[in-house]
């Protein structure tokens, strides 16, 4: 019997697995970048089938991702070694149900581009099968999914014909011995199929899979070959006479990269599933092993398609050597440079300058106060259980600190197009080498840091590990400074492989100063007066610089380190699930859970205010939007919150350093005056006022609506089009939130996830308060999509004309239009609400459980009807909140680059259609814009920060925090009335049409009088005499 493999092999197998998808999906975002960008006009609709291969392909790998199986030979079973390891096995079934159906996929797509291929290489006699070419796509989209759903659909039937009693067949399996008893009673996700040809000795019969997967194999490759020798006989026949040259090199180029397609599916798919075919029938020796092996090919099948289209087929490996890799000469930068200065190539004034200098000046003396309160904390607070790792923190710490003091000294001040930067700081007037020196530094220190936080990372991982058992236990009993020495080590071979590299690009400054100068006179003033600019050239190698050899460096390094984190985050979590309840005492555990959240917000900071403005800096030289100089010197104003973010985060997730701050810093009581005060509940006073004025706000609300539609109604003009439809889904949406809001009136119960309605149904059943819970985050979400879908017809409508293919939805019927958005509404909602769904829990339990720990809220609890309670902490009672916390979480992200990409987009396009639009459209459209961006602000400010201060006082929990939230809470009712307020009084025409109507109501009794005097020229004479 095949001896099974080690958790050692399997750990190695899944990090491989992580690695090669994290390169994947580089490739995958690279390659339709450059299919988006290169592909030629005679490509035609083929452009759409390459998006569809290369997103199909990268779906199966996602989804082989998660599964990441392990099979047990010479049995039909396998368990996931994956992110869902400890699952239940029907999840396992679920993952191998979708690996094949997008397995299928990927077929199906493949087989429908070379069926294209062969509708292209037909001549226009006027065939019948040319149909299919003046079909709209819609039709051969659908009759593709069509062919898909019905080959998934035998296949899953075919699948279930397989399935069998789980508990029998693993007693069966387990009794072979003992390793595989091992492995069925410590693999929750183990599933096993019968796949043996003779009447299923568990119940069911296998055949009927195989017989099922050589049907549909054997169908795809008569189909495949059909097809390829049809369609290279036609080319060959109508090569001279149909088509013309430039046809033919695309024809000839997408059928080769095709066929290598289809040989990298049989390599990286098709091999591996035959020799684990083979496996169950012949039983080789150390097949288990062997079956590790090969699987690991898998993961690389979309890479490996990616790198096909990108070198082989010509524009795009054009594209990326000539608009890339190679830069243009420098007559092209220059003619380049011309076009676009002026307003969109401004560069800062010397007064954004030294506003910028002096935020930079605050951070770093607001930074060092922060620093030194949070080392004399971590160095007063830490508790025993803690140990070494307070060592760690100290040096995380400082490298931070000094990484802020080397760039808050520099201040760097780009300079784009070009690679220059000189420095707004202290050394602003010396010579440029010191400069250099500064960069060299911040460089350093930032690498520097990126080695603490995976050092940090490493001892958190022998941490989780058991006491015994594993070899790299070894690093906790070497001396300390033999460990620090191996940290240093790896820091400066680090540091010195970055400036060794980083020289490379170092090339004589006067030249390229002086080629820059002849650009513009911005360029010149900034080359003559600014000593310390220092110039790079990273488009060629005209003037000696060597970039390839830094950027190389920066990636490889990059790589490094995500892999480095990546690997090392889930086998410490993995480690922790599995053995910590085995060794670790609680105190332990509570410790350990608590710092391994401050590390990772520790690097989700670091990534914020430090990468991020890094890869918009690379992103600007690459693609120069408008701006670019202003927008990158906000951005650069990032880096210097880093350390001061970093030890807040230290302070305010570690409960040891919170405890000790409100003890000794803000409490100047007793401990249990202290714990009184962070519990106080609000003044039935203060809840019968709120009440009232969340009923006030609403009448207003209601006026303001009405007044709005109204007028939206009666003064939009013309050339306004459809947006005013966009408008009113908007009114709506913000009335009918704050009519659900009305209805519901939270009060909260903190520091428990606990709240009640002080709203009309304020005695009704706990079941009302969680539907209307979940109305207004449906709400919520349809405000945030009528946004995003009014922002979607803004950056349509400043598309030129000549862009068909977007502008399309423009031409579709209101009706469908409607439905799209409606369907992608009532997906997303649905989705929140099965999250919310898990969130749900026993009422009374924790209510009694609430009501012991606290009598002083045992009052509330019997007396409000309403009150439901939620369990953030764990799942203690059942209920699972990480779902809903992901669900929202990606939806912010998705709403948020939705919102960024449009709004960049939106006013690129504005101002290069500034010249060619009509004036009253570019007045409409600019006002439009600003109410839009005023709109959200108001529903960041009314309803996003309001929800932020409830999540930090969860977490938090400050003195006085129920009042302080009931406050803070009244603010949301306030929502729809200062949006409608945006409305008429920042589009023009409502806010005349205002305007004249109040002045018409003033001046009704002048013009009374006026007319009496023209009629009574008598008493008119009297008068004036």
């Amino acid at each position: 019997m095949s001896p099974l493999p080690e958790q050692y092999h399997i750990s190695i197998y899944s990090n491989f697995q992580y690695f090669a998808l994290l390169l994947s999906t580089i490739m995958v975002v690279l390659t339709l970048i450059v299919v988006a960008k290169a592909s030629p006009k005679n490509m035609g609709v083929y452009q759409w089938f390459i998006f569809n291969e290369v997103i199909g392909s990268y779906a199966f790998d996602a989804a082989y991702l998660l599964f990441q199986p392990v099979l047990i030979l010479p049995y039909s079973c396998a368990y996931t070694a994956g992110p869902f390891r400890y699952a239940n096995y029907k999840f396992t079934k679920m993952l191998v149900a979708i690996v094949l159906c997008l397995a299928y996929y990927k077929f199906v797509s493949l087989t429908a581009a070379l069926f294209y291929r062969y509708l292209k290489s037909l001549p226009p006699n006027g065939k019948r099968r040319l149909n299919f070419l003046d079909y709209s796509r819609w039709v051969n989209a659908m009759l593709i999914v069509f062919v898909w759903l019905l080959l998934i659909t035998i296949m899953l039937a075919a699948l279930s014909k397989a399935e069998i009693g789980q508990e029998h067949v693993k007693f069966y399996v387990s009794s072979k011995s003992q390793v595989y008893a091992f492995v069925t009673h410590n693999e929750p996700s183990l599933i096993c199929y019968w796949l043996n040809l003779e009447a299923g000795k568990f119940g069911e019969n296998g055949a009927y899979v195989l017989v099922a997967l050589l049907i549909i194999y054997t169908l795809f490759i008569i189909i495949i070959f059909v097809l390829a020798y049809l369609t290279v006989q036609n080319f060959l026949k109508s090569e001279s006479s149909v088509m013309h040259l430039s046809f033919q090199r695309v024809h000839r180029i997408l059928l080769i990269s095709w066929g290598l397609q289809l040989s990298s599916l049989v390599i990286f798919i098709g091999i591996p599933f035959g020799v684990l075919i083979l496996m169950l029938i012949f039983h080789p020796s150390y097949e288990n092993y062997l079956s590790l092996v090969t699987l690991s090919m898998c993961g690389l099948h979309s890479m490996a398609e990616c790198a096909i289209l990108l070198i082989v087929v010509t524009p795009f490996r054009n594209y990326i050597r000539w608009e890339i890799l190679k830069r243009k000469s420098r007559r092209d930068i220059a003619v380049r440079v011309v076009y676009i200065s002026g307003k969109a190539r401004r560069l800062p004034t010397p007064r954004n300058v030294a506003f910028y200098g002096h935020i930079q000046d605050l951070s770093l003396l607001l930074s060092t106060v922060i620093v030194g309160c949070t080392l004399f904390v971590v160095a007063k607070a830490s508790p025993k259980t803690m140990s070494v790792y307070k060592w760690f923190i100290f040096n995380e710490v400082i490298g931070s600190y000094l990484f802020d003091v080397a760039y808050l000294t520099l201040q760097p001040v780009p300079l784009l197009p070009f690679s220059c930067v000189y420095s707004a700081g202290p050394f602003r007037q010396a010579n440029f080498k010191l400069t250099s020196a500064f960069v060299k530094a911040v460089l350093c220190l930032s690498y520097y840091k990126f080695i603490s936080l995976t050092a940090t990372l490493f001892y958190r991982y022998l941490k989780a590990l058991p006491p015994v058992g594993n070899g790299l236990l070894m690093f906790l009993d070497f001396p300390r400074w033999f460990n620090i020495s191996l940290i240093v080590l790896a820091g400066v071979l680090m540091d010195l492989m970055m400036t060794t590299t980083f020289a490379q690009l170092e090339i004589p400054q006067d030249e390229v100063k002086h080629n820059i100068s002849l650009i513009s006179k911005e360029f010149a003033y900034v080359v003559q007066n600014e000593n310390s600019l220092i110039c790079y050239w990273l488009e060629d190698q005209r003037y000696g610089g060597h970039a390839v050899y830094f950027l190389a460096a920066v990636v490889l390094v990059f790589i490094l380190f995500a892999a480095v984190i990546i690997v090392l985050a889930s086998l410490t979590i993995r480690s922790f699930s599995r053995f910590g309840n085995g060794f670790m005492n609680p105190s332990f555990q509570r410790v350990h859970r608590m710092l391994l959240i401050s590390w990772g917000l520790q690097l989700a900071s670091l990534l914020i205010f430090c990468v991020i403005p890094f890869v918009l800096w690379i992103f600007m030289l690459i693609f120069h939007p408008p701006y670019e100089n202003c927008l990158l010197l906000i951005s650069l104003c990032m880096c210097g919150v880093h350390s001061m973010v970093e030890c807040s985060i230290l302070v305010l997730v570690i409960t040891p350093y919170r405890k000790y701050l409100c003890q000794k810093a803000i409490v100047s009581v007793t401990r249990d005056r202290c714990a009184f005060r962070m519990v106080e509940l609000p003044d039935p006073v203060y809840i019968e006022f709120y009440s009232i004025f969340q009923g006030l706000t609403f009448v207003v609300s209601t006026f303001t609506v009405c007044l709005t539609i109204f007028v939206v109604a009666k003064v939009s003009p013309k050339n306004m089009g459809v947006y005013k439809l966009f408008i009113y889904n908007e009114i709506i949406a913000s009335y009918a939130f704050d009519a659900g809001y009305l209805l519901l009136q939270p009060v909260t119960l903190l520091p428990f996830s606990c709240a009640y309605s002080a709203g009309p149904l304020r005695g009704a059943n706990y079941t009302s308060t969680r539907t209307l819970i979940n109305v207004v985050v449906v709400l919520s979400y349809y405000k945030f999509m009528s946004l995003l879908t009014a922002l979607f017809y803004r950056y349509l409508k400043s598309l030129p004309p000549s862009w068909s293919g977007i502008q399309q939805f423009l031409g579709y019927p209101k009706w469908l239009n409607i439905a799209l958005l409606v369907s992608t509404f009532i997906s997303i909602d649905a989705t929140v609400l099965w999250t919310l769904s898990k969130t749900e829990i026993p009422q009374d339990q924790i209510k009694h459980d609430i009501s012991l720990n606290r009598p002083d809220y045992s009052d509330i609890i019997r007396k409000e009807t309403s009150l439901v309670c939620y369990w953030v902490h764990d799942d203690k009672y059942g209920g699972r909140v990480d779902y809903f916390i992901a669900s929202v979480v990606l939806l912010g992200i998705f709403f948020t680059l939705g919102v960024s990409v449009l709004a960049y987009l939106t006013l690129r396009n504005f101002l290069r259609t500034d010249n060619i639009a009509r004036i009253s459209f570019q007045r409409i459209h600019r006002r439009l814009l600003l109410a839009w961006a005023l709109q959200l602000a108001s529903l960041i400010i009314f309803v996003g920060i309001p929800f932020f201060i409830w999540l930090f006082m969860l977490f938090i929990h400050p003195a006085y925090q129920n009042t302080i939230i009931l406050v803070v809470l009244c603010v949301i009712g306030l929502h729809s009335m200062s949006e409608c307020a945006i409305l008429l009084f920042v589009v023009k025409p409502y806010r005349m049409f205002l305007l004249k109507l109040s002045c018409f109501k003033r001046s009704n009794p002048v013009l009374s009088r006026v007319k009496f005097f023209q009629g009574n020229s008598v008493a008119t004479d009297e008068i004036f005499s």
